[in-house]
């Protein structure tokens, strides 16, 4: 690609976040289900370069409605379908698919988003990152009901345990709660937003919650 052509790429968002901030940056996303799906979705639509993806799950049909994997998909490693797909969009990111668990590594992230199940084990990625990733997010879902939780600071990064349960102790429904692509869709965009805020070195919220009434806000910690 020409620089003539990737200047026309990323015309509409030069000013908004330029790409060449983007190109510098190791991203890791750590499971690509509904959310992390969108996520690297999205990264490749605004100008990401160096994405390393994780997941040992292949696609079953029930994804393409929740996750937004197509039929074809159905069997492949996740890894495998969410690469090729982001691809599609941009064929020249660099994306490094890894159809395993996540292990630890030497491989440097300066932004990771821990997009899988299980909060404890959000705990171990959360522990592993802290001191050596500038980003660092998750989204929980619940039906329509979003959670998004970030530590980009020393307050934030102290917050962030605090966010975590059994996973006994949390939604009612266990891991795989009701949940719909549109909020998956919704959670991506905003995390990925906040990265971008933090690129340009603007003040986050660490804990968010949209469409839980106060009342319910302690429910929706999966």
């Amino acid at each position: 690609m020409s620089d003539e052509e990737v200047i026309d790429r990323y015309c509409r968002q030069q000013k908004i976040l330029p790409q060449t901030m983007l190109e510098k940056q190791q991203i890791g996303i750590i499971g690509v289900g509904a959310v992390g799906k969108e996520v690297l979705r999205t990264l490749a639509c605004n100008g990401a370069k160096n994405i390393t993806i994780f997941d040992f799950d292949t696609v079953e049909i029930h994804n393409c409605t929740t996750q937004g994997y197509y039929e074809s998909d159905v069997g492949r490693p996740k890894v495998e379908a969410a690469a090729e797909d982001a691809l599609r969009i941009n064929s020249t990111i660099n994306i490094t698919a890894i159809n395993d668990r996540w292990r630890p590594s030497n491989q440097h992230f300066d932004a990771t988003f821990l997009c899988v199940d299980s909060l404890p084990m959000r705990g171990k990625l959360f522990g592993f990152f802290q001191s050596s990733v500038g980003f660092i997010a998750d989204a929980r879902l619940g039906g329509e009901q979003i959670r998004l939780v970030t530590a980009t600071d020393d307050a934030s990064r102290e917050h962030y345990p605090t966010t975590l349960v059994k996973d006994e102790d949390a939604h009612a429904d266990g891991c795989h709660v009701p949940m719909v692509k549109h909020a998956a869709t919704i959670a991506a965009s905003m995390l990925v937003s906040k990265y971008f805020n933090w690129l340009r070195g603007y003040p986050s919220i660490a804990d968010m919650y949209f469409g839980v009434p106060l009342s319910e806000i302690t429910v929706l910690k999966e």
